[in-house]
């Protein structure tokens, strides 16, 4: 079954105090090490959604990578919140499957889109470390109604996801990265000393 990927980065990182898209791990950004991972991965295409200072980011991302399956867009409804940047991404999309991960967590390898891809058979594919869910996930093509209709601004993924417990399936990993997540520079700091481990 076919799966495209969006790979959210349209907030301002008030709380970081910069864009989490531009931290250094290792040699390149955060953006670049995702996107490179997101493209090394069995997704058909990769869409980053932009937003705050989404032009800036937009010609960043072009002029550092250059391939066919990545697509930029620019959600000029940032502001609303993250499930606008969600609809941006999947209204874009007309593949079995939509890998919908964030610029937050800097360890989303390719294996991990791998595994999560080779298990969708048509359901909602969540990960999980030890009972605590993680990114990116999967949702079906038959929810991107569901997901365009919602108003924005009073939902998130997670209210789309529990609509539909009955589908939603628990792929277990032995590692606790995919629960990480980064919004304050002592966050970025923490996973930066795990980045060079």
């Amino acid at each position: 079954m076919g799966v495209s990927g969006i790979l959210l980065s349209a907030g301002e990182s008030k709380r970081m105090g910069q864009s989490k898209a531009f931290l250094k791990f290792g040699h390149k950004t955060n953006i670049e090490n995702l996107i490179d991972e997101y493209l090394s991965s069995k997704l058909d295409e990769v869409i980053v959604v932009a937003g705050f200072n989404g032009n800036y980011l937009k010609e960043f991302i072009e002029k550092s990578i250059k391939n066919r399956r990545l697509k930029v867009l620019i959600n000029e409804s940032f502001s609303i919140g993250m499930f606008s940047s969600v609809q941006k991404g999947v209204k874009e999309i007309s593949n079995d499957g939509v890998l919908i991960g964030i610029v937050d967590n800097p360890f989303t390898s390719s294996s991990i889109v791998d595994k999560l891809i080779e298990n969708f058979k048509g359901e909602i594919i969540v990960p999980y470390f030890h009972g605590k869910g993680g990114h990116p996930v999967i949702v079906p093509f038959s929810l991107k109604e569901e997901i365009l209709n919602a108003n924005p601004e009073n939902t998130t993924l997670k209210d789309i996801i529990l609509n539909h417990k009955d589908i939603i399936r628990h792929i277990e990993f032995e590692d606790e990265k995919i629960t990480f997540d980064m919004d304050t520079y002592e966050d970025y700091l923490r996973l930066l000393v795990l980045w060079r481990k």
